[in-house]
């Protein structure tokens, strides 16, 4: 069985998906399956993600769109790693985004979720950090907080975690369930919610994405 399994949603992200994909691929740590699945996409992504060979990558292509959450849900019945990762179709990873984080959840056993700071980029791929300064700003002015205190920062302030830049224990997951339908686009905010009153979360110093805004 793989350590990891990183899951990717996509619907019509054929401008990008090749850049998320091969970020995924590169990755030096190479114990995981990438769980890709399609929401009915009208593009060409399917020829896309179907261009690769890697035998880590299991490919599911549904027939009829419905939304992020429930292709979130659906990877994450197909999943068979200890550890879960995500990234969207048109974001980037570090090449050692997993290596440093299966490393920390290794070491800090306790721990239910762990996330990293980011770069943010524009539709060119190039690094926009001071021109969406407010959005740079809510994902790496973050502190690590207790339990508590997150619950607080929650509901009292918001979201301030990046979704593509966790990974989470697939024991967290079955205890806690996963995205919840109701929610979108806010399915992961109410996740990061659940897991929280049940589990420390921590936050690297790392900037190990670029998300791409």
């Amino acid at each position: 069985m793989p350590k990891v399994s990183v899951i990717l949603s996509n619907y019509n992200g054929e401008q990008y998906l090749n850049e998320s994909i091969s970020s995924v691929l590169k990755q030096t740590y190479t114990d995981f399956e990438f769980i890709i699945v399609d929401d009915a996409s009208t593009d060409s992504s399917r020829e896309v993600i179907n261009s690769y060979n890697d035998p880590r990558i299991k490919r599911y292509y549904a027939e009829k769109n419905r939304h992020i959450a429930y292709s979130l849900n659906r990877a994450l019945e197909m999943v068979s790693g200890e550890y879960i990762a995500r990234i969207d179709s048109d974001d980037i990873w570090e090449i050692n985004k997993l290596e440093l984080q299966v490393r920390y959840m290794d070491e800090h056993r306790e721990c239910g979720a762990c996330f990293t700071k980011v770069n943010i980029i524009d539709e060119y791929s190039a690094i926009a950090n001071d021109i969406y300064e407010e959005y740079y700003r809510m994902f790496n002015d973050v502190e690590n907080k207790s339990q508590i205190e997150w619950i607080r920062f929650f509901f009292y302030k918001g979201n301030c975690l990046c979704h593509p830049s966790v990974v989470m224990r697939k024991s967290v997951l079955e205890n806690v369930g996963g995205y919840h339908l109701a929610y979108v686009p806010a399915e992961d905010y109410e996740l990061w919610s659940r897991i929280v009153m049940h589990y420390p979360i921590f936050v690297m110093e790392e900037k190990l994405v670029r998300y791409r805004w």
